[in-house]
């Protein structure tokens, strides 16, 4: 398989890798946890994507896609009393945008909160969403982004943390250097999330510096 080309993302890029979250998460249980109604969910999902996931990592993280914008990961960077706080106005515009099922985004995050919140005193990166297209699934896109920035990280001694979106997902994570921590999220609708967390791994002695900043992967 050919590599895949990794990018930072950019405010402008925004809208398109919305549209790859929405169509990437449509079908996942916890999706249909939080807007159980099909046409709801089709109709709101993108700009739901914005709010909740690309946003935030673009303003207290990063965000890489491969290089066709059809594959995206979105990290947010956690330092002990430096919690990234989300912008007021973002609540009330998802408030407003998913009307009666925002009760259930509000306890989604609460309970990832608490999931999350024995880590917090640890620097770390949390990824706060991985998502491919699925025209472009089972390519190589999200390895691809997971390894480019996991390469960062462990050249500067930095840990990762994820919830996988299911227990299919753990063996994927954990080739990737994951363990499951933690006790499993369990939500009403009986979908399970899995804490996972990720050591840095020291680079070989003769590896090359990774530019994080740059545009290339």
């Amino acid at each position: 398989m050919p590599a895949v080309a990794v990018t930072r993302a950019e405010f402008g890029d925004v809208a398109r890798l919305a549209r790859v979250v929405a169509a990437a998460v449509f079908d996942l249980p916890v999706s249909a946890f939080l807007i159980p109604d099909e046409d709801d969910r089709r109709r709101v999902s993108a700009e739901a994507a914005r709010l909740v996931y690309l946003w935030p990592a673009l303003a207290g993280g990063i965000v890489w896609c491969t290089a066709d914008r059809m594959a995206v990961a979105g990290w947010l960077r956690h330092n002990p009393g430096q919690a990234y706080e989300p912008h007021p106005q973002a609540a009330v515009e998802l408030r407003r945008l998913v009307g009666r099922w925002y009760p259930r985004f509000q306890r989604l995050a609460e309970m990832l909160h608490e999931a999350h919140a024995p880590l917090l005193h640890l620097p770390h990166d949390r990824l706060s969403v991985l998502a491919v297209h699925p025209d472009r699934q089972h390519r190589g896109g999200g390895t691809a982004l997971l390894a480019a920035y996991h390469e960062h990280l462990d050249a500067i001694g930095r840990p990762a943390y994820l919830d996988a979106a299911g227990p299919e997902l753990v063996g994927f994570y954990a080739r990737l250097g994951y363990t499951e921590i933690g006790e499993v999220i369990r939500l009403p609708n009986r979908v399970t999330l899995h804490p996972m967390w990720r050591p840095a791994t020291p680079p070989a002695d003769d590896a090359a510096p990774v530019d994080i900043e740059g545009r290339e992967g």
